[in-house]
């Protein structure tokens, strides 16, 4: 912004000077022409004449250091013209109107001086000094304004506080400053308008004409030491603006700069207890929005009506599930009594039926077991014990452990083959750890009852009859499959039960059997089978449950996976419920099998899973929700 150069006070207060001189030489002649035309009246016009002259040049004494521009307005304003015709037409020589001249001369020079002095007032510094205050406050006033934020009504009383104090240093407002400062309170506005109570607190700050500092001071205490520095910047622009500083001016300035520097000493000395005060604060108020968070967290994850009755649901299948497979499982000895064998053996004799009893060869053989024999007999060949002690097989282990008919994985093997050549493969130990296999031929009586142990045959010729059969009778091979899988499935839960795969080849046969006693084949298929129909009727009921989501989603954030997480929810409580009563039953039984493993197995891997899904998915809630507060409090300042 650039300001008038204004002439130095030598140059102005010769100008007036001279203009004054010409002035009153001007008036003199007038007056003596006056004076021989007409007496008295020439004295009058003397006596006006001189009167203007002492005016001017005491105007110039007065006014040496104002604008030259102003005084050159003199001579050539219409009054000024009107004096100098005046003169003229009185040296002329009419007497009849030179006292008439001379009045209107004094009148026109007193006019113009008035003119010319106010002209000088309204461009002199001072009043200069005074719109520059003005527009320095309005600036000042935006931006502490935007500084205040929500305190903004406190900074406008204490900013028109102000302006007022260092407006009326150098006396009243004049009019200029006075419809300013009503413009100013009639249209001050942020978004949502000044209340009605502000404005008038306003109005009444501003026509307090003996308002002191210590009032000034009184409204500055409200507003924050950040506001405060736009309104210390705006006084410093408006004092300093021409470089002339009066007394008075310099006096409110300290006054302010000693009332600024106090607020920032008490500042900095209340700095850790206010640091103090706004962290205990600021904790405070994040700990209660995160226990509003993790109320509507909880909330919005809380089973609802639909979900009990999915939760019931699922239980049912879940304890269902226990209870069917403990009953299925239970440990039975071999024998007519065994429910379980019995089932099986009349589920084998059903799918004999179906096979052609016929063959090449309507008996046994060496290595070769008729397909009626196979078909009619519902024993195998390698449960022969009779005659084992004569071959120092078995030695004090029951025959299951040594024969690899009995393995769950080498029996599809040789028991099937066993079956098809009616033959015994055992287990002898040898020196590197490891099972070497024997095969003995079976003998059975006339009625095809009562195995015993025949004559050494060979494993090779053994397995090698029974693959050729394979090709030449594959209806031989196919029963003889289906009788090796029911035969093991009769013995899987009796009180032997079935080793585990490959048990017998690595340990010797006591081991093999004491092994069997803690985890049998029989175990490892309950807890298979325990945990595989689990997590079936957990995939079931989700799947169910998900499909009501379709009737519920809101499309608001997180809906899928609040949903999720009840989903999850129920499937935790079913899966532990289940597992529960399954506790309860092995503590009534005192029979620690019936206890859910497989169950409990999933039940783990879902806590683990599914409580970490819920936990990832409330910290993202939380975060969501603090996210949505700050940015509304930023959006609130900063727009």
């Amino acid at each position: 912004m650039a300001f008038p150069k204004f002439p130095s006070p030598d140059d102005v207060g010769s100008f007036l000077q001279g203009a004054a001189q010409q002035a009153k030489q001007v008036a003199e002649e007038a007056a003596k022409a006056a004076t021989d035309a007409a007496g008295d009246a020439a004295h009058a016009a003397q006596e006006a004449v001189k009167a203007a002259a002492d005016t001017i040049g005491a105007v110039g004494a007065d006014l040496g250091g104002k604008a030259g521009e102003a005084v050159k307005s003199v001579a050539e304003s219409d009054a000024g013209q009107a004096a100098i015709q005046a003169v003229t037409e009185t040296a002329s020589g009419i007497p009849e109107n030179v006292a008439k001249v001379a009045v209107d001369v004094r009148d026109g020079v007193v006019s113009t001086v008035s003119a010319g002095v106010q002209v000088i007032v309204d461009n002199s510094p001072a009043a200069l000094l005074k719109r520059a205050r003005i527009d320095g406050f309005r600036d000042g006033i935006n931006q502490g304004a935007y500084l205040a934020g929500e305190k903004r009504f406190n900074f406008y009383c204490a900013f028109i506080a102000t302006i007022c104090y260092f407006l009326r240093i150098e006396g009243s407002l004049d009019q200029e400053e006075q419809d300013w400062l009503e413009g100013e309170l009639r249209h001050l506005r942020l978004e949502g308008g000044v209340p009605d109570e502000v404005q008038r607190k306003m109005r009444s700050i501003a026509e307090k004409e003996d308002a002191s500092f210590d009032d000034v001071a009184a409204h500055l205490d409200d507003v924050s030491l950040r506001s405060l520095d736009s309104i210390a910047e705006s006084v410093q622009i408006a004092v300093e603006f021409d470089d002339v500083i009066t007394v008075k001016e310099e006096a409110a300035q300290q006054q302010f700069m000693d009332y600024v520097e106090s607020r920032a000493v008490n500042a900095c000395v209340s700095d850790d207890a206010w640091t103090k005060r706004a962290i205990e604060g600021s904790v405070a108020e994040y700990e209660e929005n995160i226990d509003r968070i993790n109320d509507e967290f909880k909330n919005k994850t809380k089973l609802q009506d639909k979900d009990i009755a999915f939760l019931i649901g699922a239980t049912m299948l879940q304890v269902a599930r226990v209870l069917v497979i403990n009953a299925l499982t239970e440990v039975q000895a071999a024998g007519n009594d065994n429910k379980a064998e019995q089932k099986l053996h009349d589920a084998q004799d059903a799918i004999f039926e179906k096979f052609d009893k016929s063959s090449s060869a309507s008996h046994s053989d060496e290595l070769y077991a008729s397909k009626a024999h196979i078909l009619t007999n519902r024993g195998v060949p390698y449960d022969a014990t009779a005659g084992a002690k004569q071959h120092g097989i078995f030695k004090g282990a029951n025959h299951r452990f040594a024969t690899l008919g009995h393995d769950p994985a080498l029996g599809l093997i040789f028991g099937t083959a066993n079956i098809m050549t009616n033959s015994i493969s055992c287990v002898r130990p040898s020196i590197v750890g490891i099972g070497i296999p024997e095969t003995y031929l079976v003998e059975y009586d006339a009625f095809g009852k009562n195995p015993a142990f025949g004559d050494k045959a060979s494993t090779m010729q053994m397995l090698g009859s029974a693959s050729r059969r394979v090709f030449d009778e594959p209806s031989a091979a196919a029963a003889s499959l289906i009788k090796q899988l029911i035969h093991i499935g009769t013995d899987l839960y009796t009180p032997c039960g079935i080793q585990l795969p490959f048990a017998n080849i690595i340990l010797d046969n006591v081991h093999a059997e004491k092994l069997t006693e803690y985890v049998s084949t029989g175990d490892v298929l309950k807890v298979g089978g325990q945990a595989a129909l689990a997590a079936f009727i957990n995939w079931l009921v989700a799947a169910l449950h998900g499909c009501s989501l379709i009737f519920q989603d809101n499309g608001e954030a997180f809906s899928l996976e609040l949903y999720q997480a009840r989903t999850k929810k129920i499937i935790l409580l079913s899966n532990a419920l289940a597992t529960s009563s399954s506790v309860i039953q092995a503590a009534v039984t005192k029979n620690p099998k019936c206890f859910d493993l497989g169950g409990a197995a999933v039940l783990v891997y879902k806590l683990f899973t599914d409580a970490k899904f819920i936990f990832d998915l409330k910290r993202d809630f939380l975060n969501s929700g603090l996210d949505e507060i700050y940015q509304k409090r930023a959006e609130g300042i900063l727009y």
